[in-house]
Parts: structure tokens; sequence; C-alpha cells
């Protein structure tokens, strides 16, 4: 592929090559997703063949995401903390200011055994670390160009239909419980009390995805009080199924239902449970997430916001992020739900 280094508008300075790029984010703001879409980053956005229906800013996120897994992947703890202080990958380094994400890291205590001051070690180990870093995301990028693989990295970004899918109903309850194994998503369990608008109610049409294995065998099942149709496979590993009820609502009958998804996938799961409202409304919608007790989430956050974009980290010091339990158990409720819109939590490793 061709390597655009500046368009029109742009810098002639701008980056032209992964490694001037990852220092030019490392000496800025970090590797945030508007910093890789602005022309400090543009050279890793030209390198991947990312879908270009979506936003900017979800194809920029999209990057950040595999930007992060080759950082994790680094084997010395040295490196891997010192790059990801650098370009601000971490909640626990993140910061605007470069020189606050550096103190960040040596306040760590990671630096500690060496022979070096601890503020000189990560500028040298950023020297020595970056050129492999460049050549190993490059090869990343050129394996996802390859598969066309990068909905696992979108962060649940689902391109928007012409028109909100809704019926004539609106839950009055709605309960998620995503649960995972290591990293791995293994079910939803969904509790719903539905009420009708008008006579006649007697389905609802479940859909569900596993964002990074299109290939998943997603499973829907009943848990009480309705049965299940017969599976429709959806693109991008996803299925949905008609939920009947036990008998046609009456207007204003309530009816509580509830199934169970399962995601019969090895892969890690992408770092979002999202919900988008097909409804006329919810009243209270709850959505909970049982992380293993043993893998739990750096940081973890929620959202609500439109079908066409993907969802922004919060900044630092946000009220948008949210406690989690020894035990790996973390929830959000959200109030007054409109059709159409999206709802979720999102975290990072």
């Amino acid at each position: 592929m061709t390597v655009v280094v500046s368009g029109a508008g742009e810098s002639a300075d701008a980056p032209a090559t992964p490694q001037e790029a990852l220092s030019a984010l490392a000496e800025g703001q970090g590797a945030t997703p508007e910093q890789i879409a602005s022309p400090a980053g543009r050279v890793l956005l030209d390198l991947a063949n990312v879908p270009p229906q979506w936003p900017r800013h979800v194809q920029a996120t999209a990057i950040r995401n595999v930007l992060k897994e080759v950082v994790d992947g680094l084997k010395d703890e040295i490196e891997r903390e010192t790059a990801r202080a650098k370009l601000g990958l971490t909640q626990q380094y993140f910061s605007h200011d470069p020189e606050k994400r550096i103190q960040n890291l040596v306040a760590s205590g990671i630096l500690a055994s060496t022979h070096l001051a601890a503020e000189e070690r990560p500028n040298q180990e950023w020297r020595d670390v970056r050129p492999a870093l460049a050549q190993m995301l490059i090869a990343r990028l050129s394996q996802l160009n390859a598969t066309e693989d990068w909905a696992q990295y979108s962060e649940g970004y689902v391109a928007p239909e012409d028109e909100p899918i809704s019926g004539p109903y609106k839950f009055t309850r709605y309960h998620m419980l995503f649960r995972l194994s290591g990293r791995v998503g293994i079910e939803c369990i969904t509790y719903r009390v539905m009420q009708a608008l008008v006579d006649g109610v007697d389905h609802y049409r479940a859909v569900a995805w596993y964002y990074s294995d299109p290939q998943a065998d997603v499973t829907i099942q009943s848990i009480a009080n309705c049965t299940v149709g017969s599976l429709e496979p959806l693109e991008n590993g996803g299925a949905a199924a008609i939920l009947a009820l036990p008998h046609a609502l009456h207007k204003d009958e309530l009816c509580f239902f509830a199934s169970k998804v399962i995601y019969n996938s090895e892969r890690e799961s992408t770092r979002i449970v999202s919900h988008e409202v097909r409804s006329q409304f919810v009243d209270k919608l709850t959505i909970g997430i049982q992380f293993d007790p043993v893998v739990q989430p750096s940081s973890i956050w929620y959202y609500s916001g439109g079908r066409e974009v993907g969802m922004k980290r919060p900044r630092e010091g946000s009220s948008d992020f949210l406690p989690i339990s020894g035990l790996g158990f973390t929830s959000h409720v959200f109030l007054d739900c409109v059709n159409g819109q999206r709802y979720g939590i999102q975290w990072d490793w």
C-alpha cells in the first residue's frame, strides 16, 4: 500500500513512517483516537485497510487497539510499561501531558531496579524498543489487512441501519448479565419485563453478536416464560431468534421472560458490552458484567450514545468510570432509554 505522507491542509512535517508516528504520539498527547486521526498518527491509518465506511474516529480507535495489543505482547516488563506510559495506553499512566505520563511511570516503582536514574530510564528504554515496536505494529497491520479481521478492534461499532428497529412494546425492566472466562465472553443472560402498547403482541426478536469472532457459533436459549424459534445466523458473528411469549398480550399487559446467549468462541472478547434499544422505550436498563476474578480489567466505564459512533474513553477523573468488586463484578443502571440509542460498558485490560 502507498503510504500517504501528507495531504491537503496537512503539515509537510507530518510523520512519514510508523516509527516517526510513534515518536510524535509519545511526545504529544499520546496514542488517543483523536491524535491517531491527526497528522501525528495519520501514517498508521494509511497503512491499515480498515473498513472505509467506518467513521474516522472508529478507524482510529481500531488502530489504537491494535497498537495496545502489540505493546501488551512485549515480553520485557520495563519495555512494556515504558511503551504503555509513553503512548498513554493504560489508565494508570494516561495523561495528555507527556511529562505527566512519565511521572506516573516513575511513581509506579517499576523502574527502581536499574543503574540509571528513574527519570532517565524511560527515554533510554523508549529509544531501544521503539524500532522493534514499529516493526511489530507494521507486521500486525499487514496481517489484519490480509485477513480483514478488523471487527474485533472496533470496540463494538455496528454500521447504522436506515431506520431504528422497534416493535409495538416497551420494557419496564431490562437486565443483562455478561460473563467472561479469562478474557473470553461465554454468555449473556437477559431478564425482561415487556409492556404491550397494542393488543396482540406475542413475540420478541432477540439479536446478539460476538464482534471479535465473525465465525462465532452464537446460540440463543430460553430460560423462562418463552420459547425460541429457529436461529437466524447474522454476519460478523451474530444470530437472531424469535422468542415466542406464552400468549398474545393485551394492551398495557406486562410479561416477564428471560433468555440466554451462548458465545461459542475461543477468541478474546471485544472490550465492550452494548445494548441498542430496539423497543419503543426502556424505563430501566441494567447492564452487569461478571469478569473472571483472576483476570480483571485495569479500568472500566459506561457510555450512551448514537448508533453511528464508536464510544470514546472518558477523560481522567471522569465520573463515568465504574468501580469493580473484589469478585470481579460491575454494573450500571440507565434510565429512560430511547429507541435507536446504544447503552453499554467498556473496559481496558
